[in-house]
């Protein structure tokens, strides 16, 4: 998936779910790290370095969603040493 087809989707998903938002006025890098950002910590589910290859692996934004779920999963599971899922 390109990045501006994900920016595109990811603020129409926005605008859907967080009317009280001004998607406009964000970057794409913060429509990025808005669904990026793990709610608990604030850590990035997925750093930079990694973000366009998960991008290019997506076929849609709610895909894109999935992989960094399961790349923060995996993270957790390796930090607390136990299974989550």
């Amino acid at each position: 998936m390109k990045r501006s087809k994900l920016i595109n989707q990811l603020r129409f998903s926005l605008t859907l779910e967080s009317p009280q938002v001004n998607v406009d006025q964000l970057t794409d890098d913060e429509v990025i790290d808005m669904f990026n950002t793990c709610p608990c910590c604030d850590e990035r589910c997925v750093q930079d370095n990694d973000l366009d290859r998960t991008i290019a692996a997506a076929s849609s934004a709610q895909h894109w969603i999935e992989i960094i779920d399961q790349i923060a999963m995996d993270a957790a599971e390796r930090h607390f040493g136990i299974r989550l899922q």
